[in-house]
């Protein structure tokens, strides 16, 4: 990786939408982005799903209206051409502690 030119990031795994954390954990953590595929945000909107995986659900539900969360880019799949989720990259807020963000050196 040190010979990759341009920026950088570390990914972690959400297991499917159902290692969450709240999200002030990634404000105080300094991510840079989170990115969601509408496969996982679609199957925590069902009242059942809401009930078994509250966390997950709120999470979801959290991106959406959380102001300080932002959508910087989004694409949806082309049906006639491939099927797919929609990805949607939201920037996180700017962290306010003396954190760096994580993968900085």
């Amino acid at each position: 990786m040190k010979r990759v030119k341009g920026p950088r990031y570390a990914l972690h795994s959400t297991v499917y939408g159902l290692g969450v954390e709240d999200l002030d954990y990634y404000v105080e953590a300094c991510f840079d982005y989170i990115i969601v595929s509408s496969y996982h945000s679609r199957r925590y909107s069902s009242e059942i799903s809401r009930q078994r995986f509250p966390k997950s659900a709120q999470f979801y539900d959290g991106l959406k209206t959380d102001s300080r969360f932002r959508v910087v880019y989004s694409v949806a799949p082309i049906p006639w051409m491939r099927p797919g989720p929609m990805i949607t990259v939201y920037k996180v807020p700017p962290c306010r502690t003396s954190n760096k963000r994580l993968g900085d050196s």
